[in-house]
C-alpha cells in the first residue's frame, strides 16, 4: 500500500466566518487566527492534533504572533516558539539533556577573565600581566626594536569548514605607529615578516599597512588577503569587536560596537584545522625603541570540533 498524504486547507478567520466548519475540524486542519479568536473557540469543537497559527497576540499574551501551537489534552503547545527557557520535554527538552546530546561536538572558549590566556606566550622583552582594572594588557617593553608578546590558546582542534565566532572588547595598541598587533584564529606570530596562507581569520593593527584602522585579514592557504574597516575604526580604541566565518558563504563577517559592518569575500577559509599550538592567537611587537601596549578585556569564541574520527560520539 502506498502512502498518501492529505492536505486541507487553512481557513482564515474573518467577519462571516469566525472559525471553520464541524465537519473540517479534524488532525488535518490548520487554523489560522488571532489569539483571542483561537480561544474563542468551543472546546467542543476543537480536537487534540490540531494545528493553530496565530496572527496576533491574544490579551493575555498565552498565545503568541508568528508562535504555532498543537492541541494536547485540551491544552496549546507550542511547536515554535521564538523562545526556549528548555525547562521540560514540552520546551525543547531539558537544558541537561540538550546539552548532554548537544555539546559533544561544540568547540568553545570563555576568556571573559582574561588571566588564563596569559598562562601560554612568549617574550622577547615583553610581558602579559593583568591589570588592576581587570583586563590583560600584552606589552612590548621599550628600549630595543622588536620586543614583542605573543599569547595562544591550544588544545582540540576546531574545523574551518563549519560557522566560527569571536566576541571580544579590545585595543589593539595604545601607539599608532611602528608597531604590529594580531589577534584571531590561527593567526601569525606578530614578528612574522611574510605571514603563511595556514587558514585564519584575525584582525589586525599594523601601521605599515593600514596607518591607525583596523584590518580583517583571511586566508585559505591559497592566498592571504587584507581589508580596512571603516574610518572610524581606530586601533587605539576600546571596542567591542565580532568576527564570524561563514564558510557555506565564503564570507565573513565583522563588526564593530554594533555600527560598523563589514562583509568580506576575499581568500576565506572553508576546510581545514588551525594549528593545535595557536588556536587563537594574540600578540603585540614594537618596531621601535617606544613600548606598546594590546589591552584584552575579554572574549568568547565558539566553533565545531574538527579533530579526525570525532563523529564516533553519538
Amino acid at each position: 500500500m502506498s502512502l498518501v498524504i492529505v492536505h486541507d486547507l487553512g481557513l482564515l478567520f474573518d467577519s462571516i466566518k469566525r472559525f471553520p466548519s464541524p465537519e473540517r475540524l479534524n488532525i488535518k486542519c490548520l487554523v489560522v487566527g488571532t489569539g483571542n479568536q483561537i480561544q474563542g473557540i468551543s472546546p467542543a469543537e476543537i480536537e487534540d492534533g490540531m494545528v493553530f497559527s496565530v496572527t496576533a497576540d491574544s490579551d493575555d499574551m498565552a498565545l503568541r504572533e508568528g508562535v504555532l501551537y498543537v492541541l494536547e489534552n485540551g491544552d496549546f503547545k507550542s511547536i515554535n516558539s521564538g523562545t526556549h527557557t528548555h525547562m521540560d520535554s514540552n520546551d525543547g527538552g531539558s537544558f541537561a539533556q540538550t546539552h548532554v546530546k548537544g555539546m559533544h561536538n561544540v568547540w568553545h572558549r570563555n576568556y571573559s577573565n582574561p588571566y588564563m590566556f596569559s598562562q601560554l606566550a612568549t617574550f622577547v622583552n615583553g610581558s602579559a600581566i593583568m591589570q588592576s582594572g581587570g583586563f590583560l594588557q600584552l606589552t612590548a617593553n621599550a628600549g630595543l626594536a622588536n620586543n614583542l608578546v605573543n599569547c595562544y590558546d591550544q588544545g582540540l582542534l576546531y574545523t574551518f569548514s563549519q560557522n566560527l565566532s569571536f566576541y571580544g572588547r579590545l585595543k589593539l595598541t595604545d601607539v599608532v605607529t611602528n608597531f604590529m598587533s594580531r589577534i584571531g584564529f590561527n593567526g601569525d606570530d606578530v614578528q612574522t615578516v611574510t605571514p603563511t596562507f595556514n587558514p585564519q581569520v584575525i584582525i589586525e593593527g599594523c601601521d605599515s599597512c593600514r596607518g591607525d584602522k583596523v584590518t580583517i585579514v583571511t586566508a585559505d592557504t591559497v592566498g592571504r588577503d587584507k581589508e580596512s574597516t571603516p574610518l572610524p575604526d581606530l586601533v587605539t580604541d576600546v571596542a567591542n569587536y565580532y568576527l564570524e566565518l561563514i564558510p557555506s558563504e565564503t564570507k565573513v563577517l565583522y563588526k564593530r560596537n554594533n555600527t560598523t559592518f563589514v562583509t568580506k569575500d576575499n581568500f576565506i577559509p572553508t576546510s581545514g584545522v588551525p594549528s593545535r599550538s595557536r588556536l587563537i592567537h594574540a600578540g603585540i611587537q614594537t618596531k621601535n625603541t617606544v613600548a606598546k601596549k594590546m589591552d584584552i578585556y575579554g572574549f568568547i569564541a565558539s566553533g565545531t570540533i574538527g579533530e579526525s574520527n570525532w563523529n564516533i560520539f553519538p
